[in-house]
């Protein structure tokens, strides 16, 4: 179990906070990464823009990270809500 969280704090790159580590997030050090990320690909996409055929990749910082966003209510408060 050790070497999971491990690998999923300070190796896994989380699509959801624009491909950081959790460790990074928590060091804050993702909007530094994310700005150079961005930097990079707009540096790319200039010298060869052949190359993009669509938008470079979505860069802008999250500010506000949630667990399940989209999920819906709960079961429990749907049914209350059913009920009344």
């Amino acid at each position: 179990m050790t070497e999971l969280v491990h690998w999923y704090n300070e190796k896994h790159r989380h699509s959801a906070i624009r491909f950081v580590t959790s460790a990074q997030r928590h060091a804050h050090a993702d909007e530094a990464l994310i700005q150079a990320r961005a930097a990079m690909y707009e540096k790319a996409r200039q010298k060869q823009p052949q190359r993009w055929s669509r938008r470079i990749h979505n860069w802008t910082f999250i500010d506000t990270v949630h667990i399940n966003p989209d999920s819906a209510q709960p079961k429990e408060a749907e049914a209350g809500q059913k009920a009344a």
